[in-house]
């Protein structure tokens, strides 16, 4: 059994968000809205927090969270895509709230997850872009 100390590496947020989606697909599975919902929430905001530290953007209160998600979308053209990172930030910041509520039943769960799945993968892609213009 490890013991975390100061010196025990934080996790990066990138890896942190990947475990985060995964947990909240397991926790589904085994029926658990509530974790599902908090975990997918978790997942986007590591996400967010991986970008904001890149770009030296503040992220330390959850109303910053849309201020990353605005600086991703200056370097995105395409529209649909646009709507997409939008729509799926904005579904995450609903899971987060039916952690409290619980009022999304598991059919909802199952294509909420799946579409912030697909949001997280397309803030990757948009920030490996971005990475790539500043080389």
């Amino acid at each position: 059994m490890s013991t975390v100390t100061e010196t025990t590496p934080i996790e990066p947020h990138w890896a942190h968000s990947e475990r985060l989606m995964r947990h909240a697909f397991e926790q589904l599975a085994i029926g658990d809205r509530i974790q599902a919902s908090e975990k997918a929430w978790g997942a986007m905001a590591h996400t967010l927090k991986a970008i904001a530290d890149e770009r030296k953007m503040a992220y330390e209160r959850h109303t910053q969270a849309w201020d990353v998600v605005n600086a991703v979308l200056e370097g995105v053209a395409d529209p649909t895509r646009r709507q997409l990172i939008r729509g799926g930030f904005a579904m995450a910041e609903n899971l987060h709230r039916n952690f409290y509520e619980d009022v999304h039943r598991r059919e909802r769960l199952d294509n909420e997850l799946e579409q912030v799945q697909g949001t997280l993968a397309l803030l990757h892609a948009e920030h490996d872009l971005w990475r790539a213009r500043r080389a």
